[in-house]
């Protein structure tokens, strides 16, 4: 899957930044070097004055958004291993009809399609096992972003015993 953004064709670019490998590039989304991307890479192009870093987007979320009363949190994680439980939280937010109905023609339609599969790199779709990072990422990779989004993680739920049993965080706030 390729992105689209404000690169000229042939210039070797994008396969430059392939080649730096995916290490490189998720720690850069994080911290300073995003902004020297070329492209829409990570949001890019732009608006990356005003969106920031993923960091400072998911930072964003917590300090302006997960705090307001009509705010609804859910997690990928909860969505692939509890898809009616996630789905449960998805359709209380809204005043609906029948609810009940609503989750039956929801989870008939698309609980399977949210279902862990095998990988397809050229889908848009991949995988969509949750931890999956850990067969993409090194170790190290892993450890320092965990070490620069601890604050994000530990209000998402990530760093609770409960997330480690189930697999599936619980946010603070």
């Amino acid at each position: 899957y390729m992105h689209a953004g404000e690169i000229e064709a042939h210039t070797g670019y994008r396969k430059e930044v392939a080649e730096a490998g995916i290490d490189r590039f998720v720690l850069d989304m994080v911290s300073a070097p995003f902004y020297d991307y070329r492209g829409d890479y990570g949001i890019g192009s732009r608006y990356k004055q005003h969106v920031g870093t993923v960091l400072d987007r998911y930072q964003r979320y917590l300090d302006e958004l997960l705090s307001r009363p009509n705010t609804t949190a859910v997690s990928y994680e909860e969505m692939v291993l509890s898809f009616p439980s996630w789905l449960e939280k998805i359709t209380r937010a809204f005043d609906l009809k029948d609810p009940e109905e609503t989750r039956a023609i929801v989870t008939e339609r698309h609980a399977n399609s949210v279902a862990a599969g095998e990988e397809d790199v050229w889908s848009h779709k991949r995988k969509v096992t949750p931890g999956d990072h850990r067969e993409k990422l090194k170790s190290e990779t892993i450890r320092e972003l965990d070490r620069i989004f601890a604050p994000v993680l530990d209000k998402l739920g990530y760093s609770d015993a409960a997330y480690l049993e189930t697999g599936v965080p619980v946010p603070r706030w």
